[in-house]
């Protein structure tokens, strides 16, 4: 089955360039047996499965952005949406409200129908929420930008700025230096050459000491300030540190790698999600709420390290330092507020048993990268599962009734965390009430942890 692909068929065009006529096509976009591309036509009042687009301006949009797309996270800016939606692509077309967004592994495909009140002649009916490998996509991108090379070349249009393009993508693809550069640069959210050669040194530089990944993610959450920032965490006194001890550590990090070798993991949530639940297990917490006595005593913390916190500047972030020794690590926690220190600490704990051996420092941020998306999704079922959550606020899967704001307060309370965490839980699990919280937090990417 080819997860991803991009169809054209030719067709002509009686005013314009030679150029403009010939790149001219009725294209056919699908992901995962989803047709993107289908359309209600509300002049001829008929459905078809292509749109009437240009193959040349979307063959180069794609190549262009193609580093941004496969590595970084969800922002939402304006410039974040110039380089991950297709309908910023512009020049006259209707190009569907597509959405991609790329963790390195896979690429994320989301899009919305459009309400039949819009005044456009054409109006994109399918909702897509779907995701393909990183590999799947690439294979795609392939097949669609040679096939409209070939069609330039065989009518003898100038095709030097797509051809040259798509030269330099597969260059530097196979050019482990430049990729690292580009990945960078993509992080941070900006195109190619964007950032000052000595910003992508010194992080380079910080990789080679402290970890790719932990440069990955201060690149991610702090872009071109990253820099100063991870020196501002290597400064953090060892005094406002705590030592960490994860019990069954051996045992986790085995079935976590054991999935990994095996390639049975999919989505970061739900392998996080699945890990957190064979760490209550193993932790004795299988049927009731984590206490702050409970966590004490798990990992071998004093009282003071959960319930007693100062603020800190906004800059830093919630840091795991690695000592040398497996099962322990330290902890930077920056928050005053209990339930906020709580969550913190499971997501740091979360991201030792993820985190590449070769990373010194562990980051907690607010970015959407994988490894983030890893952290929160452990930390939510460790502190709250779902299956306590949904015993405790009496949801039934034949029954659409939402729980009242208080029942929401009454589960914070109950699991000491967030209400907006309980909310979240429910987005993201919940199969009735699910898509009401979705809607709710809907400008948080939660669904894309």
């Amino acid at each position: 089955m080819t997860r991803f692909s991009i169809t054209p068929e030719w067709i002509g065009r009686e005013f314009g360039t030679k150029f403009e006529r010939y790149t001219l096509a009725e294209i056919t976009i699908t992901v995962n047996g989803s047709i993107v591309t289908e359309v209600e036509d509300m002049y001829a009042r008929s459905i078809r499965r292509s749109v009437r687009v240009s193959a040349y301006s979307l063959a180069y949009w794609l190549l262009y952005n193609l580093w941004r797309i496969e590595w970084e996270p969800y922002r939402g800016d304006f410039s974040w949406q110039m380089s991950h939606r297709m309908s910023a692509i512009g020049e006259g077309y209707i190009w569907p409200n597509l959405v991609m967004i790329g963790d390195g592994d896979r690429i994320l495909f989301r899009a919305e129908p459009i309400y039949s009140h819009s005044d456009q002649p054409i109006r994109y009916i399918n909702r897509i929420d779907t995701s393909i490998s990183i590999t799947d996509f690439k294979v795609g991108i392939k097949r669609f930008v040679e096939t409209v090379i070939a069609r330039m070349e065989s009518i003898g249009v100038d095709n030097y700025q797509l051809r040259t393009l798509w030269h330099e993508i597969n260059e530097e693809q196979i050019n482990p230096e430049i990729a690292s550069w580009r990945k960078l640069e993509a992080i941070m959210g900006f195109d190619p050459d964007e950032v000052p050669d000595d910003i992508i040194n010194e992080l380079q530089q910080n990789g080679q000491i402290y970890g790719d990944g932990f440069v990955e993610e201060m690149a991610a959450e702090f872009r071109e300030d990253a820099v100063d920032l991870i020196n501002r965490h290597l400064e953090i006194d060892q005094y406002e540190k705590s030592v960490v001890h994860i019990p069954k550590y051996a045992a986790l990090k085995l079935y976590f790698m054991s999935k990994l070798n095996k390639n049975e993991l999919s989505l970061p949530w739900q392998y996080a999600s699945d890990l957190a639940k064979l760490a209550r297990n193993y932790w004795g917490l299988e049927n009731k709420p984590v206490s702050n006595q409970m966590i004490e005593e798990l990992f071998g913390i004093s009282k003071s390290v959960i319930e007693k916190g100062k603020s800190y500047n906004l800059k830093y972030l919630n840091t795991g330092f690695r000592n040398g020794i497996v099962d322990q690590f330290e902890v930077f926690l920056k928050s005053p507020y209990e339930e906020n220190r709580r969550f913190a600490l499971l997501r740091l704990v979360g991201d030792h048993l993820f985190a590449p051996s070769s990373d010194k420092i562990l980051p907690v941020g607010n970015s959407r990268t994988k490894r983030q998306q890893f952290q929160r999704a452990f930390s939510q079922e460790v502190l709250c599962p779902y299956k306590l959550l949904k015993d405790f606020l009496g949801l039934d899967d034949t029954k659409d009734v939402l729980p009242e704001d208080e029942a929401i307060e009454e589960a914070a309370y109950y699991f000491n965390v967030s209400a907006r965490l309980v909310d979240t839980v429910l987005a993201n699990k919940d199969p009735i009430v699910g898509n009401y919280f979705y809607e709710k937090l809907r400008y948080e990417t939660i669904r894309y942890y």
